[in-house]
């Protein structure tokens, strides 16, 4: 495998009545379901034929069904497979979410999780090992290759909390037993050149999310540095639950874990972010390099977003996740930005270059996260006077004075 291609669908938050004004997403049960411009499973699964988008997994973050209804989690999941098999996937994967737990008891008075277990194709993988290991023991190992997946459940504790204490629905958790479990799994494991984290909570805070907010996974922070800590390659970790899409890394050192935290498939945006974010589908691509070959997991997210009327379409810069973002080139962005007007003054002084040919030889520009991307861009243009164009969303070229 030279390249490792994940789909990642997350929070669609199905609602078994019709659509209004109380409807938490974009798909309605009781609504047309063939309409791709008004339904985001219709609507994906017919622009992965028209743009003959491929990968080898697809992960679901959780929450299926709004309020852990069962026929909106099995409306969802169902719909989740059948886009697995038009992307071709080899399997899925899915992180469940404090929607996908009835730890409200609103449709059984004892079993929370019951339901999802209950879901077929068995949720959160077909692999019965992994099934019964992830239910009973809060986390499972899927290794394929060059990859190792850590499936982590981080509502494992909701349905449950000590009387008078938060309710566990509140946030994540993962619990010391649990860490120390996963410590003891990875101690002389194999080194590999990708290792993915996938839950359905924030393993620490995310400072974009400005509600008031306890959802954030208790002893989070615990888990990245045993994963770390591990010395087993670099990690990447993925997660839903707030529907802020984000691309950062953990606190540490130049190795810590990238977090993706990713938006909404279908649920319509909260009101504070109503016109900064849209619901938003991905595709992640990793590059395959060997054991070894960098101390992080590098790569690039393609983003597609949902307008209701309109269907899916690439992305818009300055909107959710944007058009495509990088991830896992971790350098001064200052002296990046030097070192790029070097050789654009020496090669290609008073020209417009094309931005591909600008990536082709400095292939990090597009494995930086937004953040340090922007700041490339902001010291070329502030400080050497170098102006990156946009045509179409997408940067065509670069204008050398």
């Amino acid at each position: 495998m030279n390249e490792l291609k994940i789909a990642v669908i997350s929070d669609p938050h199905v609602f078994s009545g019709p659509s209004g004004d109380d409807c938490p997403s974009f798909i309605a049960m009781q609504d047309d379901q063939s309409n791709p411009r008004q339904n985001p499973f219709a609507g994906i699964k017919n622009l992965i034929q028209e743009e003959g988008i491929s990968c080898d997994y697809l992960f679901c973050g959780g929450d299926l069904g709004d309020k852990a209804k069962p026929d909106a989690q099995q409306h969802a999941w169902k719909n989740v497979n059948e886009i697995a098999q038009e992307l071709k996937a080899s399997e899925v994967f899915g992180a469940a979410g404090n929607h996908d737990v009835d730890s409200r008891f609103s449709y059984n008075s004892f079993d929370a999780k019951g339901q999802v277990m209950a879901l077929e194709p068995p949720f959160p993988t077909m692999r019965k090992t992994q099934w019964l290991e992830y239910w009973a023991k809060n986390f499972t190992f899927v290794e394929v290759g060059d990859v190792r997946i850590l499936l982590l459940n981080s509502s494992a504790f909701h349905g449950y909390h000590k009387q008078g204490d938060v309710p566990e629905y509140y946030h994540g958790r993962v619990s010391d037993a649990t860490v120390d479990a996963v410590s003891r799994s990875l101690s002389g494991a194999q080194t590999k050149p990708v290792n993915i984290l996938f839950c359905h909570h924030h393993p620490i805070k995310n400072d974009l999310v400005r509600n008031v907010d306890y959802s954030d996974m208790d002893n989070g922070d615990r888990m990245i540095n045993a994963i770390q800590e591990a010395h087993v390659g670099p990690w990447m970790i993925i997660h839903g639950h707030k529907h802020v899409p984000r691309l950062y890394y953990a606190p540490g050192d130049s190795s810590a874990p990238t977090i993706f935290s990713a938006g909404s498939f279908a649920a319509k945006p909260y009101p504070e972010n109503r016109n900064a974010l849209k619901p938003e589908f991905y595709l992640i691509s990793i590059p395959m390099n060997g054991p070894l070959a960098s101390a992080t997991v590098r790569g690039k997210i393609e983003v597609w977003q949902w307008s209701y009327g309109l269907g899916w379409a690439r992305g818009k810069q300055g909107v959710g996740l944007g058009n495509s973002a990088g991830f896992g080139a971790r350098l001064d962005t200052a002296e990046f930005s030097s070192e790029i007007n070097d050789y654009l003054r020496r090669e290609h002084s008073g020209m417009s270059l094309p931005w591909g040919q600008l990536v082709s030889r400095f292939p990090k520009l597009e494995q930086l996260i937004p953040t340090d991307f922007d700041r490339v861009l902001r010291f070329l243009e502030d400080n050497h006077g170098i102006r990156c164009l946009k045509e179409h969303e997408t940067f065509a070229q670069v204008d050398i004075p």
